[in-house]
């Protein structure tokens, strides 16, 4: 079937034929990796680049789009049946972003945007870069990047790789796609991220996999960095306006001070230890089931009895761009607790989030300042009758 999918793909450019430099003339029969969408295998062109190629698995376009659908058909059902858990604005963001997913040129052109935002702002991190020449919609050939992939935990933690030094670059390369840019990889798994250690740079992540890419708005983007701002300084007034900009519809049970208790969760620092975190998400985790619990025997009761119906839940209703950001924060924290490592995540990216609003304020200001053609035309000084630009005036 790889195979298959590179000839029709690839065409003169798959196993050596037109004789271009980088056409595709060798690939290793194992996977290097084999996911839902794809599977990837090591090759090499015809210049002697070594490469990493990605295949997309035939007819698995069609089976996700299924699924798809089907998620959103149950979730319109679901808000019905269950007005406190209305997921249908979190699925149709999934539909649109899988689906994006199954487009390898759009990948491509993560890899070159993402892999530029970093660069620019110095960010100790690599990204592969793609060969346009042999990238389609199904395969998506890269240059392989080397490293130690960060699910051979163990052997890192017994290494002398600097593990606090390789979160906080992977937490800074995060923190400028979110909250700078705007454009992140949605998919920061151990398997999508390896360590490299360039001569006298100290440890380096690098960054695999760019389908799962989520592009934000400038709105978006600035009530995210408001919203980190406002977790960070306990500004509960600051968190609900960030919320609301998001899209967040909010009930008149709303407590401010219990929903920035569970969004400081949300942003809690990783743990060194394994099994605390756990306990710590189980906890958390019970705790809301409880709560959703208890408020649908009330409102069954209340039902019964036919009597006023309790409060609703604060929340009634997800945005769908949260999705995707809280599933990147999460996998972040993961990786921190797979390194036993523990690093504060809400203060680093405050800081990156408040400097992204500082830069957003300024470029308001200059573009506020600087002149249209209408008001430089007005500040020009009265035409002289001995002009040279205009000549001898006649006109009154």
């Amino acid at each position: 079937d790889v195979l298959l999918t590179l000839k029709e793909e690839l065409g003169e450019s798959y196993a050596g034929s037109g004789g271009a430099a980088t056409a595709l003339v060798r690939l290793e029969p194992a996977p290097l990796s084999v996911a839902s969408i794809a599977q990837v295998h090591v090759g090499w062109l015809a210049n002697g680049q070594k490469v990493a190629v990605k295949v997309q698995h035939r007819d698995v376009a069609e089976l996700i789009g299924q699924d798809l659908l089907q998620a959103e058909d149950l979730g319109a059902a679901l808000a019905k049946t269950e007005p406190d858990m209305d997921m249908r604005g979190m699925l149709s963001e999934a539909h649109t972003m899988h689906a994006h997913e199954l487009d390898f040129t759009r990948e491509a052109q993560n890899l070159e945007q993402i892999g530029n935002n970093l660069r620019r702002a110095r960010v100790a991190a690599v990204v592969p870069t793609a060969v346009a020449a042999l990238t389609t919609p199904r395969v998506l050939v890269m240059h392989f990047c080397e490293g130690t992939p960060l699910t051979r935990d163990a052997e890192l933690r017994n290494g002398d790789i600097d593990l606090q030094q390789l979160l906080e670059r992977v937490c800074e390369a995060w923190a400028v796609q979110l909250f700078v840019d705007g454009h992140f990889q949605c998919d920061p798994h151990p398997g999508n991220l390896l360590v490299t250690t360039p001569a006298g740079a100290g440890a380096a992540p690098v960054l695999l996999d760019f389908g799962l890419c989520k592009k934000l708005t400038t709105a978006e983007r600035l009530a995210f960095c408001k919203m980190v701002v406002a977790l960070s300084e306990l500004d509960t007034d600051l968190l609900v306006t960030a919320l609301t900009e998001l899209g967040f519809v909010f009930t008149s049970e709303l407590e401010p001070t219990e929903l920035l208790q569970r969004m400081v969760f949300s942003f809690r620092d990783s743990s060194s230890n394994r099994d605390d975190a756990k306990a710590r998400w189980k906890e958390e985790f019970a705790a809301r089931r409880e709560a959703r619990d208890e408020r649908m025997e009330r409102r069954e009761a209340a039902k019964k009895a036919k009597a006023k119906p309790p409060p609703k839940a604060p929340v009634s209703a997800l945005p769908g761009v949260v999705a995707y950001f809280y599933r990147t924060l999460q996998m972040l924290q993961g990786v921190g607790t797979l390194l036993e490592v523990q690093v504060s995540f809400v203060q680093p990216m405050a800081a990156c989030a408040k400097h992204a609003l500082l830069e957003h304020s300024r470029r308001q200001l200059r573009a506020s300042a600087r002149p249209t053609p209408s008001d430089a035309l007005k500040r020009l000084p009265p035409r002289s009758t001995s002009s040279p630009w205009f000549g001898e005036r006649t006109d009154a």
